[in-house]
């Protein structure tokens, strides 16, 4: 294995919450590959060490670059505006028929979009991807942190809550939640169910255990005296 293949394995690890294609991360190994060091005899732990420290460094100007080449891409939009082509009249209904196929393979996904990407480079196109996956992995880390942290939040709430918690529980797994007034509102009213649920199992404890003993029962029955008859009979017994 080469050192750009080896840069490459590494990278496409350390770089996968980036949104990188595989094309990207090549040109990338392929760059970090020529500004090596180690000498062609240097040993394999030698040359992985910096292989890390020079992938941690691009690592760190990745994000950066992103951002510069997304600045990059909004600029050429803005020169690039959608115009009519009417440089040919004998052509205009060619020109015509072929704008509209171009315009309905553009807009399947988005019919908003109509005709904004058609003519754009394939290295913009490429970015403009790479940008949508980043924004939808990072869209679905943020949702799965705020849904962990409100199924920690009700968990602590339901500690001691028997099967009324795992019920609940199991409701909350299968529920959505647009924002966090809608899961303060469950939350408030799991709270309410919850005093409501304890209530009722003080009551049902209080109601079990019937009616307490008289006080000093048991003392008088202690100090009962035998009759002689009592005596006499256990006096024969023995």
């Amino acid at each position: 294995m080469d050192r750009k293949q080896q840069v490459f394995v590494k990278l496409k690890l350390k770089a996968k919450a980036l949104g990188f294609n595989s094309r990207e991360l090549k040109g990338i190994a392929a760059k970090i590959a020529d500004n090596l060091t180690s000498a062609d005899d240097a040993s394999d732990e030698d040359v992985n060490a910096e292989i890390d420290k020079e992938i941690d460094s691009a690592l760190r100007y990745l994000p950066f670059g992103q951002s510069q080449a997304n600045r990059l891409l909004d600029e050429w939009k803005k020169n690039h505006p959608e115009t009519d082509d009417d440089d040919n009249d004998d052509d205009d209904d060619d020109g015509a028929s072929n704008n509209q196929r171009r315009q309905a393979g553009s807009n399947t996904k988005n019919p908003k979009n109509r005709g904004k990407n058609d003519d754009a480079p394939e290295w913009a196109k490429g970015l403009v991807q790479t940008v949508q996956t980043l924004n939808d992995e990072i869209a679905a880390l943020k949702g799965e942190k705020v849904t962990t942290t409100r199924k920690e939040k009700l968990e602590s709430l339901l500690k001691d809550a028997g099967t009324f918690g795992t019920r609940t529980l199991k409701s909350f797994n299968k529920m959505k939640f647009e924002n966090d007034e809608e899961f303060e509102e469950f939350y408030s009213e799991v709270e309410e169910d919850l005093k409501s649920y304890n209530q009722e199992r003080a009551d049902a404890g209080l109601s079990s255990l019937g009616n307490p003993p008289g006080a000093g029962s048991k003392k008088q029955e202690e100090n009962e005296v035998l009759t002689d008859e009592e005596v006499i009979a256990m006096a024969k017994g023995l």
